[in-house]
């Protein structure tokens, strides 16, 4: 269960920003044939300039969404700064400039964007939803919900909030709802699968993943948390085949590789397991996770020396990792470490 939860950390981000992604092609309805963030700069300012009587500011804004699709957080934040001032209440660029804080992880900077788009547009259950992801707490998805109660991201949103908190009842009632909404939400369903798996309803969760997986079959993380599901029922065929199913689509899914080298040590397969959090430590060294697990596979294959090191790794990267202290305190105490 240490790997899920990690596992799920990694992606609360990750979903939360996917969801962001969905309502700002809301916005943009007009410009872009399908939600996916893909609007030229030159649509996305015909639908701006409705917003804004200043077409500069517009323009900037269009830039700003353009710079966020590239990546290019940093010069998204200026254009729309710029466009900040040439036009001092266009609400969506503050909107915009709060997605880019958002994506940088800068959550304060964001809230106060989110805060002033809505001032100027306090009917905007947009850019409520977006402050609720940003806040990762109830109520403002609640101002959002009640705005629109038709809404599925919102549903979506608060969800996930109750997920993160525990309150899984409340999560699962939330993410149904946004199903009953919007019944081809792939995510929604990844999401209920994973309250599920929280409560131990493994089959209820399996169930969940593969509808998400029927809407959206290339998405490595759902095969991920299925094959969690299934190793946690006790099925490690199933397990193997969806770790491997989620490799094949994303070699760079270093969690993909924690997560198959759990059956493996299980079976005692340290060889095999020891090679998988390698490859994902490659991926990404800061990945403590897999110092953990590597050092307690090597444990239980004797070589205490390399656990040893791996611990100690752990702990220079997380000072108050739990997991590496309890793993040097087992060496310390056993037999076979004890030279």
């Amino acid at each position: 269960m240490i790997l899920f939860r990690e596992m799920q950390a990694e992606r609360k981000r990750m979903l939360l920003a996917c969801s962001f992604a969905i309502c700002l092609a809301t916005v943009l309805l007009t410009a872009c044939s399908q939600p996916n963030m893909s609007a030229t700069p030159a649509s996305t300012n015909a639908v701006l300039s409705l917003s804004s009587p200043t077409g500069t500011a517009a323009f900037l804004a269009s830039q700003c969404h353009a710079d966020y699709v590239n990546k290019n957080f940093d010069q998204a934040i200026a254009d729309c700064t710029e466009a900040i001032g040439q036009d001092p209440n266009f609400s969506y660029a503050y909107s915009f400039r709060g997605q880019a804080y958002y994506a940088q992880g800068d959550d304060d900077k964001a809230i106060a964007d989110y805060n002033q788009a809505i001032a100027l547009k306090p009917n905007d259950a947009i850019a409520y939803a977006s402050r609720g992801s940003a806040y990762y707490a109830k109520g403002n998805v609640d101002a959002a919900i009640a705005l629109n109660p038709n809404y599925s991201i919102a549903f979506n949103n608060r969800g996930q909030a109750y997920h993160y908190k525990g309150n899984e009842d409340a999560a699962i009632a939330d993410f149904n709802q946004a199903i009953a909404l919007n019944p081809k939400d792939a995510i929604a369903y990844v999401n209920l699968g994973n309250s599920h798996q929280a409560q131990g309803d493994f089959d209820q969760a399996i169930g969940d993943y593969n509808q998400a997986i029927s809407l959206d079959p290339k998405k490595a993380a759902t095969y991920d948390n299925r094959a969690s599901a299934y190793y946690l029922k006790g099925n490690v065929d199933q397990a193997f085949a969806d770790y491997n199913q989620a490799i094949a689509l994303n070699p760079k899914d270093g969690k993909a590789y924690d997560g198959r080298a759990l059956p493996y040590r299980a079976q005692g397969n340290y060889d095999q397991a020891i090679a998988d959090y390698g490859q994902a430590i490659a991926i990404n060294p800061k990945d403590t996770t897999a110092y953990d697990n590597r050092g307690l596979a090597y444990y239980y294959q004797g070589n205490c020396s390399q656990a040893k090191s791996d611990f100690q790794q752990a702990l220079a990267i997380q000072p108050d990792n739990e997991e590496a202290q309890r793993g040097l305190t087992l060496l310390s105490s056993a037999t076979k470490c004890v030279r």
